[in-house]
């Protein structure tokens, strides 16, 4: 039996707020291809075909006030949580094109991997609920405070 994974891009796009109070003003938007990989250093799949470090997934994203750093939370993982996805944040240098196109240069600096206190592997899937495990974490957003953390 072959398997299809769909895989789709990522679509960013920054909004600016010029005043404050005022109206966000779109000032570019970027797409990344779904087969980029992130850097997490996993390998191997979590499904058949699907790679372990395949960006994607992303619930949330936020300036963390320095530079042209952003982070963004990556969902459970694909399927729903029905694989053992390893949560993760995602950190991008966004930049506007120094052109007229309205572009945005978004680059991939870094990868970390979301842990417990004990330094235990947050993962996404739903099947690590049961037993005394608390390891399943399903994110949803994401705040960066006054020093970029």
């Amino acid at each position: 039996m072959s398997m299809s994974i769909a895989v789709s891009a990522i679509t960013v796009g920054l909004l600016l707020q010029t005043t404050f109070g005022g109206e966000p003003e779109l000032v570019g938007r970027a797409s990344v291809s779904g087969m980029t990989l992130d850097r997490s250093g996993l390998t191997g799949d979590v499904a058949p075909g699907l790679p372990q470090s395949l960006l994607g997934g992303l619930s949330a994203i936020h300036y963390t006030g320095k530079g042209n750093r952003y982070c963004a939370l990556s969902d459970r993982g694909p399927r729903d949580g029905a694989v053992p996805y390893a949560c993760r944040v995602q950190f991008l240098e966004i930049r506007v094109s120094g052109d007229q196109s309205g572009g945005l240069d978004v680059s991939l600096e870094s990868t970390a991997l979301l842990r417990d206190a004990r330094g235990t592997a947050l993962t996404g899937a739903a099947d690590a609920f049961g037993a005394g495990s608390k390891r399943r974490f399903d994110p949803e957003g994401l705040a960066v405070n006054s020093e970029g953390n």
